[in-house]
């Protein structure tokens, strides 16, 4: 259980109540922050996150100094420490980053990531971020960092079968997977709107999206294979085949449009052409088979079996794996939809 040290109310437990639960076993008492499970002000008319944001000093007309702020945040982590020592009788080992936010999405500080690892890493074995629905996977996989460690959200109307349904969704599957949508196997929705259906995976945009996108929970560690896809796209303009599907700020597209066919990758949210084909025509308003293979830092485009579009990736392992996703896009808003019938994927 992770403890907000120094929260009051009626909504949080009291010292007597936490020191039931810490002496009987069943619970482990760590930190989650003292007074860091807040806002702070960060100008005259907004505010931000304690941990990765520099406070407005209102009396001064300023932000806080790098060194105000790196004294402020390492005095709340401490004493919440002391606080939960004087609970419990032991020091806590770990740490969940309020809201999930360690300075990967926002904050005013830079460097804000590398400053708070430096200062956890002082007085913790491991930290905890929320797994965000913005592109990342459930699974803590070992290549990636020991220091950092998901958890995942937990809905107040699960069963314990929906819990661990959901945790074996996120648990890696085999590269040679194939999915006709008889249920949802980790199907992870960032953008737009999913729903699986009658043997059908469907995407749609919404009234604030001009599109859609799909990832498969459990395929991060992916590499060399080969999607083939079976669909319908209904509006929009094109559909896209996802590969390499590192997070929802890196991956490589197969993209399929009436007029042409190309290869993109997004780098931490650049997207970037690598190579386009504008003299083909693709009618997509019938069912179609698309294909992706990747190998070798290649990677190559299928339309009906037939190669129309190839290219080369990066020579880096860092953005050579990764998982596959399906995405659909419009110019407009609320304008894409599109039916999955089949995913095959197989191991090249």
């Amino acid at each position: 259980m992770f403890v907000i040290a120094g929260s009051e109310g009626n909504y949080y437990l009291v010292e007597d109540e936490l020191k039931i639960m810490h002496e009987s076993g069943r619970w482990e008492i760590q930190s989650h922050t003292f007074k860091g499970h807040s806002k702070i002000n960060v100008s005259d008319d907004a505010e931000g996150y304690f941990l990765v944001n520099r406070k407005w000093l209102e009396n001064e007309g300023r932000l806080e100094t790098l060194k105000e702020y790196i004294s402020r945040v390492e005095q709340d982590i401490i004493v919440s420490n002391f606080t939960l020592l004087n609970i419990t009788g032991k020091v806590p080992n770990y740490f969940a980053f309020p809201y999930g936010e360690y300075g990967q999405h926002s904050g005013n500080t830079e460097a804000a990531q590398l400053i708070l690892e430096n200062i956890l890493r002082k007085h913790y074995k491991f930290v905890f971020f929320q797994a965000w629905t913005e592109g990342e996977y459930n699974y803590n996989y070992p290549s990636q960092s020991a220091f950092y460690i998901k958890r995942i959200g937990v809905g107040d109307n699960w069963s314990t079968t929906q819990l661990i349904e959901n945790l074996k969704k996120a648990n890696p599957k085999r590269t040679n997977y194939q999915d006709e949508f008889a249920k949802d196997n980790g199907w992870l929705n960032p953008w737009g709107l999913f729903n699986i259906h009658d043997g059908i995976m469907s995407l749609k945009s919404n009234s604030n999206t001009s599109g859609a996108l799909v990832y498969l929970d459990g395929s991060y560690h992916w590499s060399n294979y080969r999607l083939d896809t079976e669909f319908k796209l209904i509006k929009g303009e094109t559909i896209s085949l996802l590969t390499n599907f590192s997070d929802g700020n890196n991956y490589y597209a197969c993209n399929f449009g009436e007029e042409y066919a190309s290869i993109s990758q997004n780098y931490n949210g650049v997207l970037k052409q690598i190579v386009v084909r504008q003299d083909s025509l693709y009618p997509l308003g019938n069912n179609a088979l698309a294909s992706m293979a990747v190998s070798d830092y290649k990677i190559s485009c299928y339309w009906f079996g037939e190669l129309v579009v190839w290219g080369d990736i990066d020579n880096d392992d860092a953005v050579n794996k990764g998982g596959v996703g399906v995405k659909v896009w419009s110019k407009e808003l609320n304008n894409a939809e599109a039916e999955i019938d089949r995913i095959i994927v197989s191991s090249l």
